[in-house]
């Protein structure tokens, strides 16, 4: 069960990281200063979940909250509204999974 448990957090590891570059390249694209910090921010977040650190996950399950607010009040992402809260609330779920799969701390 273990076993099983590592390769699916690999495997979401790894879509979790892609879309974060998807998002990345997105949001430089839009050419806007708000969008460009939001980009950096985005790179500092994949680093840190390729890396499967605690706070890459908390910080990616953050982002996924702010892109669907964002493209529900119609900010940022409002031109890909239903994408961005739907992969908003699924970056969520991914990443406390992740969490719990690679950073939960052992009961000593």
């Amino acid at each position: 069960m273990k076993r099983q448990l590592s390769v699916l957090g690999y495997i979401l590891n790894s879509l979790l990281a892609l879309w974060l570059v998807l998002g990345c390249v997105y949001l430089a694209l839009v050419m806007s200063l708000q969008s460009l910090i939001i980009a950096a921010i985005t790179l500092v977040l994949l680093v840190l979940v390729l890396r499967r650190q605690r706070w890459g996950y908390f910080g990616a399950a953050m982002w996924g909250l702010a892109s669907y607010q964002l493209a529900k009040e119609g900010w940022l992402l409002a031109d890909i509204k239903r994408l961005a809260m739907v992969s908003g609330m699924v970056v969520v779920v991914v990443s406390v999974l992740l969490h719990e799969i690679f950073c939960r701390r052992s009961a000593a």
